[in-house]
């Protein structure tokens, strides 16, 4: 008996040691897939991760690419973003930074910024951040509602989703409450104009009513009141990260 119960248990340790691997191999190659070069519209618009110089290269040459965005902070560790530059200086690629943050609302002037480089940047464009999942979904969403006249929700299942490596439950939830936050304050005015024109306040008076709340429910000992726990409380883009 004792021999059954530890055969039992040392099978399923390796069992569970199996499970984990295959699991881990299969989220590297889900990894690998977002991070990879894929397009949103033939021809115009493409997205990916952070690609090392020769991924890049062979981007550029197997697209046409004529202009690159990138969303990442600024002076990216290892010296990619130098490196990024000089191979589309290389290639006669335009290439344009408007830094975004992962884990807070972007900062009204970035949003300006993307909105410019959308305008402006040449097609094929390719944008991208480090893992090509969360700032680039926001950015690829916005190019198709504003620049296309696209559905947004079509757009956010399409590029803000689990298929293309979002997970709207993690800290990367602010890119969906920066669109929930235009739903719920646009009063049907389009995305462009609404980001111009209203988002700056409308993000002033989140924070001012997310402080309050915090302060309230400090002051009454409760952490967060019963109709609002399991509800993400927006994040204000004050500090740009990685």
């Amino acid at each position: 008996m004792v021999f059954a119960s530890s055969t039992r248990a040392r099978n399923v340790l390796v069992g569970s040691t199996l499970g984990a691997l295959l699991c881990g191999a299969i989220l590297l190659g889900f990894l690998q897939s977002w991070k990879s070069p894929r397009p949103v519209i033939e021809g115009a618009l493409y997205r990916s991760g952070q690609l090392s110089t020769s991924e890049l290269v062979q981007c550029i040459e197997k697209y046409g690419i004529r202009s690159v965005l990138s969303l990442r902070r600024a002076g990216a560790e290892g010296g990619e973003e130098e490196a990024e530059i000089a191979a589309c200086q290389d290639h006669h690629v335009e290439f344009r930074h408007v830094p975004l943050s992962p884990t807070h609302l972007p900062r009204p002037e970035a949003l300006h910024d993307l909105l410019i480089a959308l305008k402006e940047l040449p097609p094929p464009l390719l944008i991208h951040c480090h893992q090509g999942t969360d700032r680039t979904g926001l950015a690829c969403v916005v190019y198709l509602v504003v620049m296309r006249g696209s559905d947004l929700n079509e757009a956010l299942r399409s590029q803000l989703c689990l298929r293309s490596g979002h997970f709207a439950w993690g800290q990367a939830h602010a890119m969906d409450d920066f669109f929930a936050l235009y739903c719920r304050t646009s009063n049907q005015r389009s995305l462009a104009n609404w980001i111009e024109e209203d988002y700056r306040g409308e993000v002033q008076a989140e924070t001012t009513a997310s402080v309050e709340l915090r302060s309230a429910n400090q002051t009454s000992g409760d952490s967060q009141p019963p109709e609002s726990r399991g509800t993400p409380t927006p994040h204000l883009g004050v500090r740009v990260s990685e």
